[in-house]
Order: structure tokens, then sequence, then C-alpha cells
């Protein structure tokens, strides 16, 4: 039951004065301007797009750069210094901050492009100077038609294809395995299994032909090929990860003779041939034919070191080993270097691709 006489018994409390109120309203005041000006800031029209033709630049210093860098890494593979990139760093990482290690499309830092300008500018490129030649750098043969045509989960992370067909393959094996778990038949007997070794078919496929450019693509051939049983399959998956490897077609793993072979062989036949006439003529005189023609066989052998033997890269470790023999053999025959360059022949065998 209420009380009739509560409301009597309680005090009013103190109404604020002008100035509490005052005060009161200015703060309220000052919460709104900041509010509306958070509104206004997010409100902001974006900053302008990056000029086309600073990407433009961007791209081509970007490609030199790492062409030039891996010059410098590794020059004793020469024009394949470039053609294997490393991952799993912190470059990788900078890019793709929330991958773990299989980056989708939107695991992007930021936009490449948004950096552009800041880098060609601390690099000293020059590219504003090229905002008179759009017609020529950028035409509109190479812009944006609006087309979106498809490609790999992760791209552009390296050998998303490669990651992706993995995934696949551990998939379809995942649902072979329970499809035919408990059933007695023979596997193709069995409603659907066909559908599935066809598609494993496929996926081990692109596998074996795509080219791995990172440790990446390397694990998930390797991965692969742990799943084959047999021995043809697990053959296909070795000379394809050689391949990749060796930077090197995979004709050239398959078993051929080293083009630098029998060029040696023919510099031993000339060099055992100007003995011969050097030894048949040691008392021959300058008007002496035979002094003639051994001339001309000396000549056509060095003719033959400097412009066959010395042009032509190994391709083998018998390649390799039978030029460095070669090397010691001609000096003792002729008793000078096979070369002025003192580092011809270790050039070669630096460039072969075994090394």
């Amino acid at each position: 039951m209420r009380n009739p006489f509560a409301r009597i018994a309680k005090r009013d409390a103190a109404r604020p004065s002008l100035r509490e109120r005052l005060n009161a309203t200015k703060a309220r005041a000052k919460i709104v301007l900041a509010i509306n000006r958070g509104l206004k800031a997010a409100e902001a029209p974006p900053a302008p797009a990056v000029d086309r033709i600073a990407l433009v630049n961007y791209a081509s210093w970007l490609h030199m750069e790492r062409r030039l860098v891996c010059a410098e890494l590794y020059p004793h593979r020469g024009t394949d210094a470039d053609k294997f990139v490393l991952s799993c760093n912190a470059a990788e990482r900078f890019h793709f901050p929330h991958s773990d290690r299989y980056p989708g499309r939107s695991t992007l830092s930021a936009s490449a492009a948004s950096r552009a300008v800041d880098v060609l500018d601390m690099v000293g490129v020059a590219w504003r100077e090229d905002l008179t030649e759009r017609e020529h750098l950028d035409p509109v043969s190479a812009q944006d038609n609006g087309k979106r045509p498809d490609v790999p989960y992760g791209w552009p992370a390296l050998d998303a294809v490669l990651v992706t067909a993995c995934g696949d393959l551990q998939r379809l094996d995942a649902a072979t395995r329970a499809l035919l778990k408990d059933d007695p038949r023979d596997a193709f007997d069995v409603p659907g299994f066909q559908g599935l070794d066809e598609e494993r078919g496929a996926v081990l496929s692109v596998l074996v032909r795509e080219r791995a450019e990172s440790l990446a693509g390397l694990k998930a051939k390797a991965k692969a090929m742990l799943t084959m049983e047999d021995y043809e399959g697990i053959a296909d998956f070795a000379r394809s990860i050689a391949a990749d490897l060796l930077n090197a077609k995979r004709g050239i793993l398959t078993p051929v003779a080293d083009p630098i072979l029998p060029m040696i062989e023919e510099g031993r036949r000339r060099l055992r041939e100007v003995e011969a006439a050097f030894a048949a003529s040691a008392d021959a005189d300058d008007d002496d034919p035979r002094f003639v023609a051994r001339n001309a066989l000396l000549g056509e052998m060095w003719a033959h070191v400097d412009g066959t033997i010395l042009k032509t890269v190994p391709h083998t470790a018998a390649g390799c080993r039978e030029l460095a023999r070669f090397a010691v053999e001609f000096f003792k025959s002729q008793g000078v270097p096979i070369s002025d360059d003192e580092q011809a022949v270790t050039n070669l065998i630096a460039q072969s691709v075994l090394i």
C-alpha cells in the first residue's frame, strides 16, 4: 500500500544554477560538433586515383629492379637468375599479412598502386616526363575493358594454381576413401568412383604440367607425388620437380649427348694433328711448305678452340669434366693457356644447368 505522505516527507533537490546549466550546454555542444566533424571526415571524397602513367612506370621499374637484384644474388645462373622466387619470408608477409601461407584475394595489406608514386619519387624515377606520352605508353587497348577472366584462388600469390590443385587432390582423395570404405566391390564397380578418378587424373596433370616458381609450388608437387603408387606417376613428378629446380625445359632431362663432348673430341684430334705436324717439320724454315702447312693447322685449331669450344656451355657433369681436362691437355701440349681469359673455362662450367 502506497504511503500518500511519502511525497511530502521527501525534500525537493536543489535546482542547478544558471552557470551550471550553461556549462552543461557547452559540453553537449562540443560533443555534437566533434561527432559532426567525424561524420564529415568519413564522408570526404576519396583521394584521386594514381595516374596510370605512374603505374606503368612503376610496373616497369619493379620488373627491371627484380632482374637486377637477382643478377646480383645469383650471378652464376646467368639469364636464369630471376626465374625462381623464394617465398615464406617477411616480404611475402608484407603483401599477405593474414594469409597463413595460402593467401586469398582479399589479404593484400594495401593497394600496390597506393605506394607507386612514393617509391618512384624516392628512387628518383622521372615518371612525370612520360605524361605527354600517354597515347604511346598507355593505349586504349591496354586499359581495363571491364572483363574479368577467371584466376586461381589465392592469385596473385606465387604458384596459386599448384596450391589449389594440391588442395583439390586432397579433397578428391578424401571423397574417394569415404566412397570405398567398407565396400568389397572393385573400385570401378562402385557408382561415382570413375568420375572421381577422372577428376583426380586432371588435377595430377595440372600439378605435373605447371611450373613451380616458389617453394610453395614445389611443396604442392611433393605432396602430390607422395600420393602416387605407380612408378610411372612418380617418375612424371620427379621429372617435373627436377625441371623446376634446374629452370630447364623437360626435354633437357632426357638422356642426350652433351653438345660440348664432340667439340672437345674434335679439339683433341686437331691438337694431335698439330703436334704431329710440328714433330715432322722441326727443321723447316719459313720457305718450307711444311712450315706453311703446320701454321695453317695451328690457326684452324685455335679457331676451333676460340670459336666453338670456348663458346659452348656444357650441359652435363661429364661435359664439365671433359672441358676442364681439355684445358689441362691443351696447356701441356702448347705451353700456353687455352685462353687469355683465365676464367674462360670456369665461367662456362659455372653457367652449366647442373651448377
